[in-house]
């Protein structure tokens, strides 16, 4: 059961990222009994019945801007990986209190170290 008002959000295709540039799956990723892949099917179907329900229920102007915000989220894309660091470098400084111990130099030489 479709409704008019309510637009397609979750029939868009799936994207993986790829080793240069974003693809669509084309194949599985692991093999599951067609029981199992039925059982998985069954419960999408469900899931898109229950979403649909849910905006049915919503105020128009509610899912005109859901809408808008989800078609915002697409256009954006994914975020930017994080930048490289230096290697040792802590992703973030020590809390405070726990700073590592600074090394002591010793001042005058332990006795029986001739």
């Amino acid at each position: 059961m479709r409704y008019s008002h309510v637009p397609a959000l979750f029939d868009a295709p799936r994207f993986v990222a790829g080793p240069s540039e974003q693809q669509p799956r084309k194949e599985p990723m692991t093999k599951h009994s067609k029981h199992e892949r039925e059982k998985r099917a069954a419960e999408s179907e469900r899931t898109r019945q229950v979403e649909t329900a849910w905006f049915a229920a919503l105020p128009a102007e509610t899912v005109r801007e859901f809408t808008r915000e989800v078609e915002a989220a697409r256009a954006r894309g994914p975020l930017p990986p994080p930048p490289d660091m230096a290697p040792g470098t802590l992703p973030r400084p020590p809390r405070p209190g726990r700073e590592p111990k600074v090394v002591k130099e010793e001042r005058r030489p332990r006795r029986g170290s001739n």
